[in-house]
């Protein structure tokens, strides 16, 4: 049952002059979502026309496991290789890797297609945000080289070390 409630939005002008709106949501809701001060992360959805709230720890969860799992592939790309690929004009490593740790998850059976065009959208945005991760996870724990030609094709690579580096630039020469 719904359990409507009036309540204010807040606007907050900024340094920039923009605003930042805020509303105040009621105690018993913020529990019943399972939220706390400990659990507040929330996924925001907008359809035009609604705001719908979600608590979102779940899907932090997975993301952080798949995170984990990434990472092992990773390791073992890295130790057959040397270096992760990245260039624009080559299949992606790690976008790859991406999508299929998400579509394994959401579409356990990859034969069943009716639920794979459901979860689409939702393969789609979470591939994104593992992404994101996973890319945050090779900065900081691998070197990388690139370069941006003059059409703004991007070629480059994460590498463990320099025999890495090396093995990347003769893989580049044979293209």
């Amino acid at each position: 049952m719904i359990e409507p409630k009036k309540a204010k939005l807040l606007a907050n002008k900024g340094g920039s002059g923009g605003y930042t709106y805020r509303a105040t949501l009621p105690v018993d809701w913020i529990r019943k979502m399972g939220l706390s001060e400990e659990s507040r992360d929330i996924k925001l959805e907008f359809d035009g026309k609604q705001i719908t709230i979600k608590n979102n720890e779940e899907e932090i969860k997975m993301l952080k496991s798949l995170l984990e799992r990434a990472k092992v592939e990773i390791k073992k790309e890295m130790d057959e290789l040397g270096y992760i690929d990245d260039s624009d004009n080559y299949d992606r490593f790690l976008d790859e890797l991406a999508r299929k740790l998400v579509e394994k998850e959401l579409v356990p059976n990859e034969n069943d297609i009716d639920l794979y065009n459901e979860k689409e959208g939702e393969i789609e945005e979470l591939s994104k945000e593992l992404l994101e991760q996973i890319t945050e996870y090779m900065q900081d724990t691998y070197a990388s080289e690139g370069e941006v030609d003059e059409r703004g094709n991007y070629t480059g690579c994460y590498y463990r070390d320099e025999k890495g580096l090396k093995q990347w630039e003769e893989a580049m020469e044979e293209f």
